[in-house]
């Protein structure tokens, strides 16, 4: 059974499916957006020709029916809907079937029309909503740690001794979505000229700079959200500026990806990869 909750950016929330009140009645536009092409055409050229495509921004149309006991109770519920749904707020719709369960990104197109003055205490509500980033997103952050020193060989001396050794510096990530994932790394220093590499595309991220023993390299991927900045005592310093030229902000394709971590001639220490599977439609 379909569930339905709408969070908006200012907290209120709506939940359909979660209340004997709201009952939904249909919901489209999750199972697939439009692409956009782009193309090019030379003079005399037969047809055009393909370069790539996009999605466009995603409609969704969600309908539900209210139907409440007393016509406080209809007020209450309708001035709550109208708050919930104000087209200046963007929020997050969240959509369940049974164990499925995707968010996305939207806002409502315009302001809700529900009758005041009526007698009925019950109506349906039609909400136009919709969203510029396109893709359904798993809510779940996936998140990876990588320990590059491990446990060694231990002397049964007066007090036990450990020797550490090398860890593997490479890690295989398996994104379930159907989309490329935009991803986040956290590189903890010391380092020198730390650097990431997808082995699955040949794409890299190298940042020249040297990282102390105090200092976490974070990095950002993902379309208009790229950043670079380094972490000491708290406070954030972008760092975008030291980024190799040829580096490529790279995002996990779906599937495996074979990612690697160097850091110059120092040993790297741990590093924790995030992302979010995406997906086209449901």
């Amino acid at each position: 059974m379909h569930k339905i909750k709408y969070i908006n950016d200012s907290g209120a929330v709506l939940d359909i499916g979660g209340d004997d009140r709201l009952t939904l009645m249909s919901i489209t536009g999750l199972e697939s957006t439009s692409v956009e092409d782009e193309t090019s055409k030379s003079p005399r050229q037969d047809g055009m020709t393909y370069i790539q495509s996009a999605y466009k921004e995603r409609p969704v149309i969600l309908k539900f029916h209210l139907k409440c006991h007393t016509r406080e109770d209809y007020l209450t519920y309708r001035d709550n809907i109208i708050r919930v749904f104000n087209p200046k707020v963007g929020g997050i719709l969240d959509y369940r079937d049974g164990e499925v369960r995707r968010q996305l990104y939207c806002k409502p197109e315009t302001g809700i029309d529900m009758p005041k003055n009526s007698i009925s205490l019950y109506c349906d509500v039609t909400v136009d909503l919709i969203a510029y980033d396109p893709y359904l997103y798993d809510p779940a952050v996936n998140t990876l740690e990588l320990t590059f020193w491990t446990g060694g060989l231990v002397f049964p001396l007066v007090f036990p001794i450990s020797f550490r050794k090398k860890g593997e510096t490479k890690l295989n990530i398996v994104v379930d979505g159907q989309e490329p994932a935009p991803l986040s790394i956290a590189f903890k220093g010391p380092a020198v000229n730390p650097k990431v590499i997808n082995h699955t595309t040949g794409e890299y991220i190298e940042v020249l700079k040297d990282l102390t023993s105090d200092q976490v390299l974070h990095i950002t991927t993902g379309f208009k959200k790229q950043s670079v900045k380094i972490e000491e005592n708290g406070i954030l310093t972008d760092a975008y500026d030291k980024i190799n030229i040829e580096s490529t902000f790279f995002e996990l394709m779906p599937g495996a990806n074979l990612l690697e971590y160097t850091s110059g001639e120092t040993s790297p220490n741990d590093v924790s990869i995030s992302f979010k599977n995406r997906y086209s439609g449901i």
